[in-house]
């Protein structure tokens, strides 16, 4: 501790004859705060305000320190991007807090170790907040100041992690458990906020949670439940997601979306894209590529169909984006001027609703409940023999019937006059998806000409407003869509930023996995629930049937209520008896919540 006084000594007088006609506040945070040096020497300044010239000064004055002294430097995060902040910084973190909102919801993004990352203005802030409200020393400067804005600071941490975990009542405990972990990737320290598992650090933030806590239960901010468990008043918590949505960056967005995205602040398992997208390079490069919303996109989709055909690893020539899936499933029936399709139904609703709208006659066959709603051969063996269409959806949506693809080319093959079109849109999350894929058993277009395969690639990488789909089939039904699809049918951001979606491999591959997780683990939850009946799955959503005679319409709004979302099929799918509902996988936490709630209305 004796050298870290003599080291603080020596910064302190070198910043002094450099920056005293500046009111400087000279700030130490890190290990060194306790007398530990485990890298450099953790500091930071901070001015009313500065130039380019303070910040080289200072920049100087660190490296210097650091040399002279024998101390490690540390490059990882540029000096520039984290040495001086002004006053204004301060407050921007304090009244916005360093993160982003998306919809109604906090976004807590995962430390890169990029270089783009490291200098953004994002790291610069977060740093920020980390040292107003970690157990920093400030070893220059009115300490009374310095201590009024980590208090505030420290205000909306708290206000950040409520937000961040959707107000449930949490205890101090708990919340210091979601300082140190990431309640829903288990992200630690420094690839999360930065607070890590150390004594002093953690004696400091039990101390500050429990100060905080009582100052903002006493100005009425929070609610005291039982058990010790502690939430934010909705109108406290609803006026910080507004503030922070009114940063100049982000003035009036949200009073301006439309009414109808009222799901925007619900939890939502009824939609069945990936909880854990969109991945930080879309994010990152849709606003990156918004400044060029003036631009004609390229009408032939040409590039995006050559990134589409490698991943999907189909051939270009039999490859062609859609704008959605739903393009496809319009166009098709018309293209190969169907007399009669036919599906199996519960399936995706659009085969049915475009198959009426375009007035061909349909013929419907029934996923028996006896069965476990298990596809039967023999069913879609009698529809190839009547229809020249059959829509498939494999896995089916909402039941996760899956048919083998070895068992389906048998029929293609033996019904060469009826076109099979395979929704194979949940193939793309599992992790053996070539497998499970037609793709893997057509291995020549030229010789099976009565296939199209369509992916809605919303699925994977959650971006579903952006609508993106894909078809592939022989070059001739190919070419008939692409002369009959409109030009510039997708938007130029679509095509400037989905190549990098469909190149980001490591988002893809982990997306694969934790889903796979996800799932195991949200089924034997629901498994626990007596009332219900789980039917087996393999995607990304789960039925389930409500046994005790409870309206499936009933616990649609009374979990409505409580801001979560999920599908009832009554309504939905008129001629499919019983009361069943459709959950579709979200994070870890949320996963728990809802099947808490679904218990409590059960019972």
């Amino acid at each position: 501790m004796q050298k870290t006084e003599k080291l603080i000594l020596d910064l302190k007088e070198r910043v002094i004859k450099a920056f005293e006609t500046k009111d400087p506040y000279l700030v130490l945070y890190g290990s060194a705060v306790h007398g530990k040096i485990t890298s450099d020497f953790d500091i930071c300044l901070f001015l009313h305000t500065y130039s380019k010239e303070d910040v080289q000064l200072l920049k100087k004055i660190i490296v210097d320190f650091h040399k002279d002294n024998s101390l490690k430097l540390e490059y990882e995060v540029p000096y520039e991007n984290k040495i001086i902040y002004s006053f204004k910084d301060i407050l921007n973190v304090i009244d916005f807090s360093p993160f982003d909102i998306v919809g109604d919801n906090i976004v807590i993004k995962k430390i890169e170790k990029s270089q783009d990352f490291l200098k953004s203005l994002h790291i610069k802030l977060r740093l920020l907040f980390f040292v107003l409200t970690s157990d920093s020393l400030l070893i220059l400067g009115n300490n009374d100041i310095f201590n009024m804005y980590k208090s505030l600071a420290f205000k909306t941490l708290v206000k950040t992690i409520f937000a961040y975990t959707y107000n449930f009542p949490i205890t101090q405990e708990t919340f210091l458990q979601y300082l140190l972990k990431d309640p829903y990737t288990s992200r630690r320290a420094e690839m999360y906020i930065g607070y890590k598992n150390r004594l002093p650090l953690i004696k400091y933030l039990k101390s500050s949670i429990k100060t905080t806590f009582v100052e903002l239960y006493n100005e009425k901010h929070m609610l005291k439940l039982r058990n010790n468990a502690y939430k934010f008043t909705e109108d406290s918590l609803e006026d910080f997601k507004f503030n922070m949505y009114n940063k100049p960056s982000n003035t009036n967005i949200r009073k301006n979306l439309p009414s109808s995205y009222k799901k925007l602040q619900t939890f939502d398992f009824a939609e069945n894209a990936n909880p854990l997208g969109p991945s930080s390079i879309m994010s990152d490069s849709i606003k990156f590529f918004s400044k060029y919303a003036n631009i004609y996109p390229d009408y032939k989709n040409i590039e995006i169909n050559r990134h589409l055909s490698d991943f999907i690893m189909s051939p270009n020539k039999n490859t062609v984006v859609c704008n959605g899936s739903m393009e496809a499933i319009f166009a098709i029936p018309q293209l190969l001027k169907t007399k009669k399709a036919g599906v199996i139904v519960p399936t995706f609703w659009a085969f049915e609703f475009i198959i009426n709208k375009l007035n061909i006659p349909l013929k419907k066959s029934f996923l028996k409940i006896d069965n476990n709603l298990k596809y039967n051969i023999q069913d879609i063996d009698e529809l190839a023999k009547e229809c020249d269409l059959i829509y498939i959806c494999n896995p089916n949506n909402p039941t996760s019937s899956f048919i083998h693809p070895q068992k389906l080319m048998k029929i293609i093959k033996k019904y060469k006059d009826c076109h099979f079109m395979i929704d194979e849109s949940h193939i793309l999350l599992k992790n053996n998806h070539m497998k499970l894929s037609l793709l893997n058993h057509i291995k020549n277009f030229s010789n099976v000409k009565n296939v199209t395969l369509i992916y809605c690639l919303s699925k994977m990488f959650s971006v579903a407003g952006c609508r993106i789909g894909a078809m592939v089939s022989n070059k001739n039904t190919v070419k008939l869509f692409k002369d009959w699809q409109i030009p510039y049918s997708l938007n130029t951001l679509a095509q400037a930023f989905f190549p990098l979606a469909l190149k980001d491999r490591n988002f893809v591959n982990s997306t694969r996995t934790e889903l796979h997780d996800l799932r195991k683990s949200l089924i034997k939850m629901l498994q626990t629930i007596k009332e219900l009946r789980v039917i087996p799955s393999n995607t990304n959503f789960i039925l389930c049937e409500i046994k005790n005679g409870s309206s499936a319409v009933n616990l649609i709004s009374n979990l409505e209520k409580e801001k979560f979302y999920i599908r009832e099929l009554t309504t939905h799918y008129k001629d499919f008896p019983g009361e069943w509902i459709r959950i579709s996988v979200n994070n870890t936490y949320l996963n728990t919540k809802l099947v808490e709630a679904i218990k409590c209305h059960l019972k």
